[in-house]
């Protein structure tokens, strides 16, 4: 039976993909600093994990959508649980730098190049004279 609210009751399968999507995330760059921007509306900064484990980054976050214990939910279209995205870094990425920060709902972590991976001048110089 389908109910008058139900969101998609012809498409249950693109029902369920919206439901269970993770969150979106854009990465951008400039200059020698790589951002990650995902949007987490509704979980607060305490419910947001950021790892890294070798050149694996993973964000996780749960958000959670109570309902009283003496309502009926006839539409449940904001999702809750919990969701995590995974990212492979380069090694050029100095991980141990890496910062995060939450601001109405959008995180945004700051990964930085590591000093060796920059572009850097190297000195060309003229051999060495031989005396005798």
């Amino acid at each position: 039976m389908t109910f008058p609210f139900d969101s998609f009751p012809y498409f249950p399968e693109f029902d369920r993909a919206l439901r269970t999507h993770a969150f979106p995330l854009d990465v951008t760059r400039k200059g020698d600093t790589y951002t990650v921007t995902a949007d987490l509306p509704g979980v607060s900064p305490e419910d947001v994990d950021v790892n890294v484990d070798g050149t694996q980054l993973t964000i996780t976050a749960e958000r959670s959508v109570p309902v009283a214990d003496d309502e009926q939910a006839l539409s449940r279209e904001r999702v809750s649980g919990k969701a995590s995205r995974q990212l492979t870094l380069s090694s050029a990425i100095a991980t141990d730098k890496i910062t995060a920060e939450m601001d109405q709902g959008v995180l945004t972590l700051t990964l930085p190049l590591a000093e060796s991976a920059k572009p850097h001048k190297i000195a060309v110089t003229a051999p060495a004279a031989v005396s005798a």
